[in-house]
């Protein structure tokens, strides 16, 4: 078994750069749509005061602005969805390797050893009783014929 706890080491060390990449993903989403709340609380502050031409200047001044960062926000969403699309991925890969390797852990952790020595365990095993039987098999086709 690999350090991480997983027997093909598909763990944290092999999912890193990908939670790297949702974490600076997520604070590119959440920066823009904080610059978002500020212009549109600008405006509402502008608003409240009972400035309305000034309420109007900056809405006018500040629509190019909004519009550029809510294109930005909406690539920088979709690339957090196939971010995280991509960790759903790997997280089913590794759930169906570890699946895989359950009796094989299970015999490793059972005798208190890794996952080698479970392989060799396993495979010495099937050679002490599959291979006489099969040797005993082909004694009794040939003994049985005339």
């Amino acid at each position: 078994m690999k350090s991480d706890g997983s027997p093909f080491g598909s763990g944290p060390a092999t999912t890193a750069p990908v939670r790297e990449r949702i974490l600076v993903a997520e604070a590119a989403v959440n920066d823009l749509d904080a610059r978002i709340r500020q212009l549109d609380a600008m405006i509402a502050s502008a608003t409240a005061h009972d400035r309305a031409t000034r309420a109007m200047s900056l809405l006018a001044d500040q629509s190019k602005t909004r519009a550029a960062l809510i294109e930005k926000r909406q690539l920088a969403a979709e690339r957090l969805g196939t971010l995280r699309v991509e960790m759903g991925g790997i997280d089913a890969r590794r759930t169906r390797l570890v699946a895989e390797a359950g009796p094989v852990t299970y015999s490793a952790k059972l005798f208190d050893s890794d996952g080698k020595a479970a392989v060799c365990a396993v495979i010495a095993l099937i050679v002490g009783i599959i291979d006489p039987l099969a040797v005993l098999l082909v004694l009794a086709v040939s003994r049985g014929r005339p």
